[in-house]
């Protein structure tokens, strides 16, 4: 038929639309909407996006298999034993890795790589290649090789006609529902990964998850033979930034039987919007996230406007001959994209690999080393490109040590100096990472406007280091720069939540104990809780500049929480001890804190009787009363019998805690007169000040009193306790 326009129209039939090569599609229409068709012939509709099942449409076989700890080999054999039973006849031919099985000494021993050449039973095969150096109770992976599936599908993705908004890739159910990777992942188009949901972490063998889609790392190396590469990576190669990448219900599995970790799991570069939801990324050499920004698209190039939610990450387990205790750098040099030496102390490092060693700015760099290992000289030292943007050095008497899960952070956020990673959200995220020298959980090097909801870290350790080397494991660290000030950690906000035993460190020094051109801050953290040994932010400051860091506990003061007020008059007796009605204050778990600053206001009349001197104090204990421990405590000049107004504001700071706690406190008089309850209109007096017990199981109040001289009355008309700061040092 015909259109009044006169174009024709026909119905058509799968056969009509001829089957495309490999990695590409055929787009038609019908009176019924847009298609397209697929290599393996097989047609969908178009929405809004291109949508792609991994299993039918690219090849992908989820039947991964990691056995735990179960399996072994003697030496120069082939046959393959495993006391759990795992094999089934259908195994022949798969591709099986078998760590720490083939050439080498340690701590240079080589993964064996091989297949299955024969079934022999249940509980043992025999591989095509035979193994050189023997294994006791490992963990092995076996499964469909998925290489010529990855191929297909970055091959469709990155050819797809920009004019669609992206690609959804789905992988559903199969055998065990874990997929190997022996190779990256590297789009350069908008891509949604949907996995199944419904995983969770659990401590059952070797690994750590159970249930949801499972993506393994599989590689004969770390980074997939690319400097500094990424097990997947978005960037684009375009003028157009990737719009709404996303991760759902699936985990990223680095681990590849502790062996050959992928050095990133995900890295996202000028990511506009992307979504991280119901997601795990497990034990990745270095880092488990990175945000960073791509040099191509022509608009805004930053990683931004992002959400992550319901994340979890796992940076502990290490190969049994990790080098974990850092030796020195002994070589101070610029570290660059160009390969150099590096010499350092005698160590265990293996001949090539990656390594973390401290920079001039306080923080880690991570290093890729091509040979020298072992010796003191290493050979190719070089950093990435996005690294190079700090100008990093290392530093004579740093520390180095060899990049492992253990010591590797879950997120890397940074940018250059004109875009960066930026204005995201992120919702419940538990970070659990380890306690040796190494980057923060979450390492915020340049990056803004990021509200975090309810982060929970486990581990880390808050030990000091020393100028030079810092605060050992941070749960977070806020890097500032001496390059350009939009390289800092700034205007980055928490609300609830805990960093852990690691605790936060805010930069502003170099490593010589100058201060950095542009130190990090302002950041903030809102009811930090504390329940998993969180230490106190350590913030560094030098007279006059420094850090901006503003938090307080949850359990803890915010400023402004005061006192109950008095509501009616307090009628103070002569020559008595009385607590001044409305400054009693509770103080919760962590109120007290280095830097707490109270203010006790108390407004009143002094009658026209008596001429001694006043006392007035602070008491803290678990009473309440007057029967409370003095902490301050002031006596005024001799009054006179003669009526006055009075305003009392008496300060007190916290500078130290626990069983002996120390605090310095003034108190400012003014009165109405030169008579009455002073004889001089305005006073200013230093306290006289008694250490403190902070170290209690129940509640702390704190309080004013007053001691009335001798005849001499008071009428107290208001009165109150407030925080005016609430506890940063």
């Amino acid at each position: 038929m015909a259109d009044p326009s006169g174009i024709k129209f026909r119905i058509v039939t799968n056969a009509d639309i001829p089957t495309p090569a490999n990695g590409k599609v055929h787009a038609f229409f019908t009176s019924l909407g847009a298609y397209y068709k697929t290599a393996t012939g097989l047609i969908k509709a178009f929405s809004s996006l291109l949508t792609f099942d991994a299993q039918a449409d690219f090849g992908f076989v989820g039947d991964l298999v990691t056995t735990n700890a179960t399996t072994s080999m003697a030496a120069a054999s082939n046959v393959l034993n495993d006391t759990s039973n795992p094999f089934t006849a259908a195994d022949v031919g798969k591709r099986i890795t078998i760590p720490r099985a083939g050439a080498g000494a340690s701590p240079n021993i080589a993964q064996l790589t091989t297949t299955i050449a024969t079934f022999v039973s249940a509980s043992q095969v025999t591989l095509t290649d035979a193994c050189v150096n023997a294994v006791v109770n490992i963990s092995v992976t076996y499964g469909t090789d998925n290489t010529a599936a990855i191929n297909t599908m970055v091959t469709l993705v990155n050819t797809t006609n920009a004019a669609f908004p992206g690609v959804k890739i789905y992988f559903g159910q199969s055998p065990t529902n874990a997929y190997g990777f022996p190779i990256r992942v590297v789009f350069n188009k908008p891509v949604q990964i949907q996995g199944i949901g419904g995983g969770y972490t659990s401590d059952v063998g070797s690994y750590t998850r159970t249930g949801g889609t499972r993506l393994a790392w599989w590689g004969v190396n770390s980074d997939g033979g690319t400097d500094f590469g990424a097990f997947f990576e978005f960037s684009p190669i375009s003028t157009q930034a990737l719009k709404r990448v996303a991760f759902r219900s699936c985990w990223i599995d680095c681990r590849n039987n502790d062996q050959n970790q992928a050095l990133f799991g995900v890295k996202l570069a000028s990511c506009h919007g992307f979504m991280i939801d119901d997601f795990f990324i497990c034990n990745a050499l270095a880092m488990g996230l990175w945000t960073n920004v791509s040099p191509n698209p022509t608009e805004v190039k930053d990683t931004t406007r992002f959400m992550i939610s319901n994340a979890c990450f796992r940076q502990l387990d290490n190969p049994p001959v990790a080098m974990t205790a850092p030796i020195l750098m002994t070589s101070a040099v610029a570290l660059t994209t160009v390969a150099q030496n590096l010499t350092v102390a005698a160590n265990t490092l293996p001949t090539s690999g990656y390594l973390w060693t401290v920079s001039n700015m306080g923080y880690p760099v991570l290093v890729k080393y091509t040979g020298g290992g072992g010796t003191v000289t290493l050979t190719g030292c070089t950093v990435s490109t996005e690294d190079v943007v700090n100008a990093p050095s290392t530093v004579n008497g740093g520390n180095v040590v060899q990049a492992v899960p253990g010591n590797g952070g879950a997120w890397l956020a940074d940018g250059t100096t004109t875009a960066n990673t930026c204005c995201g959200m992120v919702e419940m995220v538990q970070i659990s990472h380890g306690t040796t020298w190494g980057p923060a959980a979450v390492d915020f090097r340049n990056c803004d406007s990021i509200q975090f909801l309810k982060p929970v870290i486990n581990g880390g350790n808050n030990t000091n280091d020393g100028a030079i080397n810092r605060i050992r494991k941070p749960g977070i660290r806020h890097n500032g720069s001496n390059t350009a000030a939009t390289l800092a950690s700034r205007n980055n906000s928490f609300n609830a939540g805990d960093p852990g035993a690691g605790g936060i460190s805010s930069m502003s020094l170099l490593s010589t104990g100058v201060k950095m051109a542009f130190p990090s801050g302002p950041n903030y953290w809102d009811l930090m809780e504390m329940g998993n040994g969180a230490p106190i932010p350590t913030v560094e400051n030098l007279v006059g500049s420094g850090a901006a860091f503003d938090w307080n506990p949850n359990g803890g003061f915010r400023v402004g929480c005061k006192s109950n007020s008095a509501v009616v008059d307090q009628a103070i007796a002569a020559a008595t001890l009385s607590l001044v009605t409305g400054t009693l204050l509770t103080i919760p778990p962590q109120g007290l804190q280095v830097g707490t600053v109270f203010r006790f206001v108390i407004i009143g009349t002094a009658a026209a009787v008596g001429t001694a001197a006043n006392t007035i104090a602070i008491r803290l204990g678990a009473l309440g009363t007057t029967a409370d421990a003095v902490i301050a405590t002031v006596t005024t000049s001799v009054g006179t019998a003669a009526v006055s107004e009075f305003m009392i504001s008496f300060e007190i700071i916290i500078r130290s805690l626990g069983a002996a706690g120390t605090a310095v406190a003034q108190c400012t008089i003014l009165n109405s007169s030169a008579v009455g309850f002073v004889t001089i209109g305005t006073s200013v007096l230093l306290a006289t000040m008694t250490a403190f017990n902070t170290v209690t199981t129940g509640l702390l109040y704190m309080h004013a009193s007053i001691t009335t001289g001798v005849a001499k009355t008071l009428t107290i008309r208001q009165a109150h306790t407030e925080v005016i700061h609430e506890g940063n040092p």
